[in-house]
């Protein structure tokens, strides 16, 4: 009796992947399909968005790399001898990521009358490689401000507590750390 060629079958929902920018992962593709007559699967895959996310098919895996933030739909296609297939489709998402302090920000002595100024963008790091706006408040209300720097004029007292405040802002998401200067 011949019986006839049956299309492979997804077994289980691929999950969601969640990288982070520069980083990829991988899914096992014999763990989510099968097939009825136990042929042999061939495997191609598919992104919606390349700027979010790369992929590849490695052996028996998916390979999907981060490339920048956002979210894309990877979608996976098995194809048995006789043509017949089955896909799935999973979200990647990239996430933004906050800054980081790369470099602690040493003891500050300014004296009354003098004015300092610290450069921020040695002491703070986007992981994701974009830009950086920064802010500064201190106790003393006589302060200012410029990009990238923390300028700060002490009259009296000559102590006084600066705090320098990072934020970068992409879509809804915004990220804050912040970092005595004493």
């Amino acid at each position: 009796m011949n019986v006839p060629n049956r299309p492979p079958v997804g077994v289980d929902s691929i999950p969601a992947l969640e990288l982070f920018r520069g980083n990829a992962g991988g899914v096992e593709v014999p763990v989510y399909f099968a097939d009825p007559d136990d042929d042999r699967l061939g495997y191609a895959v598919a992104t919606s968005d390349t700027a979010v996310a790369t992929t590849r098919v490695s052996g028996d895996s998916v390979i999907v790399s981060a490339a920048a933030q956002g979210k894309a739909t990877v979608t996976v296609t098995v194809t048995d001898p006789g043509g017949l297939s089955a896909e799935q489709r999973f979200a990647v998402t990239v996430p933004n990521r906050a800054p980081v302090v790369s470099d602690t920000i040493p003891e500050w002595d300014i004296f009354p009358g003098e004015l300092g100024a610290l450069d921020l963008s040695q002491h703070f790091t986007d992981l994701d490689g974009e830009s950086l706006a920064f802010a500064a408040e201190t106790s003393d209300s006589r302060r200012r401000y410029a990009t990238g720097r923390l300028n700060q004029s002490i009259r009296s007292p000559p102590s006084t507590t600066a705090r320098a405040t990072l934020t970068r802002s992409r879509s809804r998401t915004t990220s804050a750390t912040r970092t005595e200067i004493r």
